[in-house]
């Protein structure tokens, strides 16, 4: 009787153990499958972003020596089949800059797997033809390099890509902002709530 009750107790440690490990499994595939491989060949991930992406000196005295404004180049991968478009955002994660947003593009085709560096200023502005660079919190539709204020330390500019089940991201407009219809980072983190396929994120650094 001693015998059969602790082969029976064995048998159900292994079954609880094969639930609870097929469970976890089941846990992990479900999170991975929404990782996506984002790569820049513009600079090493978390490393410094030379001069030429910050923010140009436009003529008015206002930007950084050597700032190009030009938009660094991204490349990615993912698994996932069901993606009918990619969202863009780069923003300012130091906390003086208050979640400023240097760049946001909607509408990316599911076929893309690059931008091409400087990528930007190809594109067509106040346009609605894929892709579409909306209003960053600079005021313009394009790309706006990094110009943190001098002496505030390392800033971490966050490049953010989403790729969404629909082509319609939503309203990402930051009513907050001084800027009227600038993308924001509440708001996009809204929008894509639900709608988010896979995502990937690649962090690049700048000081003045």
């Amino acid at each position: 009787m001693k015998h059969r009750f602790i082969t029976l107790f064995l048998c159900a440690l292994v079954i609880v153990t094969a639930v609870a490990s097929a469970s976890f499994a089941s846990k992990q595939t479900s999170t991975g499958s929404k990782k996506l491989t984002l790569t820049s060949t513009s600079f090493k991930r978390n490393a410094l972003m030379p001069a030429r992406f910050g923010y140009g000196d436009g003529g008015d005295g206002f930007g950084i020596a050597g700032g190009e404004n030009m938009s660094p180049q991204l490349s990615w991968k993912t698994k996932r089949t069901n993606i009918k478009s990619y969202a863009l955002l780069m923003w300012d994660k130091h906390p003086i800059a208050e979640k400023w947003v240097h760049w946001c593009v909607v509408r990316i085709p599911p076929e893309m797997t690059t931008i091409p560096e400087g990528y930007s200023t190809t594109l067509v502005l106040g346009t609605q033809t894929a892709p579409v660079q909306l209003t960053n919190t600079f005021g313009f539709h394009a790309y706006g390099g990094p110009i943190p204020p001098e002496g505030s330390g390392l800033h971490q500019y966050e490049l953010w890509l989403v790729g969404l089940n629909t082509t319609d991201i939503g309203d990402i407009t930051d009513p907050a902002s001084g800027k009227a219809g600038s993308c924001g980072v509440d708001a996009f983190k809204k929008a894509i709530k639900g709608k988010t396929v896979a995502e990937g994120k690649y962090i690049g650094k700048f000081k003045q």
